[in-house]
């Protein structure tokens, strides 16, 4: 990421990176770091969702970064000011008593999405999309279509979401994981 940062810098384009899903990531390697922002201040910007990252999608915390101290003045100058509300507050004032535990949540969920895309391997009509976000994405070889598997699992009171060649699976516990790995082995 940094050597398209690098790019960036030097051709004098501005890049926007969405960290919402990075805590999900094999490599949890943030850019939101004061020496980063500062060296790439004309050219980086990053956003990121906390209320997504840390499942607390109902409290609408963002972040957006930069070490241009201009651009940011310009954001906080014409976005929509809103109070953060007492629950939002609450949620951060707690937070750090349980760091630990969130990160601890973070590395399981990553070795269940490791899971579940070597279980989808093994399925003959899958071709397994690498991610880093909270779904195992597959491309169907053939077979079905998106909205004929989708349409079948379904049936099978399975939540997916697909179109056209691809679908994808939200990584879940492992219950439900296991409830979808057998439905898929049995098609």
């Amino acid at each position: 990421m940094l050597k398209i940062v690098e790019w960036c810098e030097e051709n004098g384009k501005l890049l926007i990176v969405d960290e919402s899903f990075v805590d999900f990531s094999e490599c949890a390697e943030s850019l939101l770091c004061n020496s980063v922002l500062e060296r790439y201040r004309k050219s980086l910007v990053v956003v990121r969702s906390v209320s997504k990252s840390c499942g607390l999608s109902c409290l609408s915390l963002s972040i957006l970064a930069s070490g241009d101290v201009d651009a940011i003045s310009v954001v906080r100058d014409n976005i929509g000011q809103w109070n953060i509300n007492s629950v939002v507050e609450f949620a951060l004032q707690i937070f750090s008593k349980y760091e630990s535990d969130y990160k601890d949540s973070c590395q399981r969920f990553i070795k269940g999405r490791r899971r579940l895309a070597k279980a989808h391997q093994g399925i003959s009509f899958f071709r397994v999309v690498p991610s880093q976000s909270g779904y195992v994405m597959c491309e169907i070889k053939n077979k079905y279509t998106a909205e004929q598997l989708s349409g079948i699992l379904i049936e099978r009171n399975v939540q997916v979401c697909g179109q056209g060649k691809f679908v994808r699976f939200a990584v879940r516990s492992k219950d439900d994981n296991d409830k979808l790995l057998k439905v898929l082995s049995a098609l």
